[in-house]
């Protein structure tokens, strides 16, 4: 998307790093960004029913030390009120990695008794990176794209508060990349006879959650297929499903919905397109919230199934 919006115009100022060298050591620099994500709360024990809220994390690195530091406050917490916390500094690894033709830098790090005050926070595992995939080129009337700051940084963590609850980041605008496999009748007149298969590595999925202006979530979503091509002859197009419904559990989250008319692109608005309404459609994000399988029927002929992540793992 040529046009994105950065997440709280007052908090942009604020993502940019910051470097400062120590009084003593002319050879030694911190760096600090905060930068939003939002947790999904979900219960150790299973017992209690899962949640979500936005938190500002502040990254501080230390050079040559090659270290990092977690403070957070004023985060919201389960059952309302607030907490935080801050760790030890742990040692990370730095990367970098080409994502859609860009340099993107990626710092990974992880600690078994992360918390040194505040709320207790245990096994912990992160991961602050910028080898995130962008949507298409097209733009979508009323969809620019939400990040969060100038940085371009998304943070990937998981760890456990207080021995009581699991906390997974996630952002709610998200573009999963991988394999599309779609399957459909040989002959269209009669679809219970025999099936083609037709494999497509080029749909990029876009799932794009509600926000009120407080940014909280609503429970709903619309998701967004760039490059979509059903069958070999079948026109390439740009479809958008609106309003799912987004359900969280211990597994992650999911985005259903039944009987949905699609929406595309026409003379620069989104028009209705009966004709290849969505019969069903599942989202399941799972594990760490950046890898997704989507499931649908269209026009009860062609059947889906895509498998990909949102963040790039390995160099290209």
């Amino acid at each position: 998307m040529k046009h994105s919006l950065v997440f709280g115009t007052a908090l942009a100022a604020a993502l940019v790093f910051s470097s400062c060298l120590k009084d003593n050591d002319v050879n030694s620099a911190t760096n600090t960004v905060t930068i939003p994500a939002f947790n999904l709360y979900t219960p150790i024990s299973g017992m209690a029913v899962p949640s979500t809220g936005l938190a500002y994390y502040s990254f501080s690195t230390a050079f040559p030390e090659q270290t990092i530091t977690i403070d957070v406050d004023n985060m919201s917490l389960p059952g309302g009120g607030t907490g935080g916390f801050k760790t030890a500094a742990m040692p990370f690894a730095q990367g970098q990695m080409s994502v859609d033709g860009m340099n993107c830098l990626t710092l990974a790090f992880s600690s078994e008794n992360a918390g040194v005050s505040g709320n207790r926070v245990t096994d912990l595992n992160a991961l602050v990176t910028q080898a995130v995939y962008a949507p298409g080129d097209q733009e979508i009337p009323g969809y620019k794209r939400l990040i969060p700051g100038t940085t371009l940084q998304y943070v990937v963590m998981q760890y456990n508060l207080n021995d009581t609850w699991r906390v997974r980041t996630f952002w709610p605008d998200m573009t999963f990349r991988g394999s599309t496999t779609t399957t459909y009748p040989e002959d269209m007149t009669d679809p219970s006879g025999s099936k083609l298969t037709f494999q497509n590595d080029d749909i990029a999925y876009r799932v794009v959650m509600e926000l009120t202006k407080e940014y909280a979530l609503t429970g709903k979503a619309d998701i967004i297929f760039y490059n979509a091509k059903f069958a070999p002859k079948a026109p390439e197009i740009t479809v958008v499903l609106k309003n799912l419904d987004v359900k969280f559990s211990s597994a992650g989250y999911t985005l259903s919905g039944k009987d949905l008319i699609p929406y595309m692109v026409e003379s620069g608005a989104l028009q209705e397109t009966p004709r290849f309404k969505f019969n069903s459609i599942s989202v399941d994000c799972t594990s760490d919230l950046t890898t997704s399988i989507i499931t649908y029927q269209v026009a009860g002929v062609y059947n889906g199934r895509f498998q990909g992540q949102s963040v790039a793992r390995s160099s290209k």
